[in-house]
């Protein structure tokens, strides 16, 4: 008798426990789940005025007007090389919609930066820019990748920065939507 009233405590606490982790679960369709943080009407944010890797500068006050995907990497980090695969992946949708991609290089040489771009076109305006730490402390990077969505005023509507997560192309997709 004293093995069967283990048994049940043991039964009845791992059910306890089952329904507790379940508890807090709840079916979300992909299109709802966003790793991305909305901070629209936060005042976030610097503008740029950066040189890209021939010393051209560019600022992201030139594309007001305009949506600007911020992103914030380096050219040997792996996940920024698969953030910049999925924003590949809808290039012909960005560029159909004008939109601009600010791809600010941290801790990069101009060299490097010239090597990392050899033989790649992109089809959306692109620009390589180096950063001299105003986008490092402009924008708190603290992790990268890192991408931003910069509304036609020049305010951030969506960072990625608190998810330490890689945005699938479809999400970075809606998130454009969402402020063209």
């Amino acid at each position: 008798m004293l093995k069967f009233v283990q048994a049940y405590k043991y039964a009845c606490l791992l059910g306890l426990f089952i329904f507790i982790g379940l508890a807090g679960c709840e079916q979300q369709s992909s299109a709802e789940k966003f790793h991305s943080a909305d901070i629209t009407g936060v005042d976030f944010g610097k503008d740029l005025n950066l040189t890209d890797h021939t010393g051209k500068a560019t600022r992201l006050a030139d594309f007001k007007g305009k949506v600007v995907l911020l992103k914030l990497a380096t050219t040997w980090c792996p996940s920024c090389a698969q953030l910049s695969r999925e924003l590949a992946a809808i290039g012909e949708f960005l560029g159909e919609k004008d939109v601009v991609l600010l791809e600010v290089f941290l801790q990069d040489t101009p060299e490097m930066i010239a090597r990392h771009l050899e033989g790649k076109r992109l089809p959306m305006q692109h620009y390589a820019l180096i950063d001299d730490l105003q986008a490092y402390r402009g924008y708190s990077i603290y992790l990268i990748p890192r991408l931003l969505v910069v509304d036609r005023e020049q305010k951030v509507r969506y960072d990625n920065g608190a998810a330490a997560t890689i945005l699938p192309a479809a999400e970075i997709r809606k998130l454009v939507e969402g402020v063209l």
